[in-house]
């Protein structure tokens, strides 16, 4: 990575970079790479239905009831609707959190 920036990056600038401030781009570069490896893996729907056939099921069953409620909430509007946004909002927060923070 720091080749990389040092060849395309920081020698094309009009200015000069410290070495600290490029070791600490470098540095947020890699984090960024492998956050994105990570957001972007791809896992194939065959291999997890022949490893675990059941947990593949419930994400059917799950993805189903989800919109289901989603058109209650929809088809009574107001609260409902409000609820909906909320908990799922709530829901991708927490997942979110439980990703970053696994301890």
């Amino acid at each position: 990575m720091d080749y990389l920036l040092d060849r395309y990056l920081f020698d094309n600038l009009p200015f000069t970079v410290s070495p600290e401030t490029r070791k600490g781009i470098g540095q947020k570069a890699v984090t960024m790479v492998q956050w994105a490896d990570w957001f972007c893996k791809y896992k194939s729907p065959v291999e997890l239905i022949q490893n675990n056939p059941y947990f593949f099921a419930a994400e059917l069953v799950f993805g189903f009831l989800c919109m289901l409620t989603f058109a209650h909430a929809y088809r009574h509007g107001g609260r409902y609707l409000y609820t909906w946004i909320a908990v799922t909002v709530h829901a991708f927060v927490i997942e979110t959190l439980v990703s970053l923070y696994q301890n």
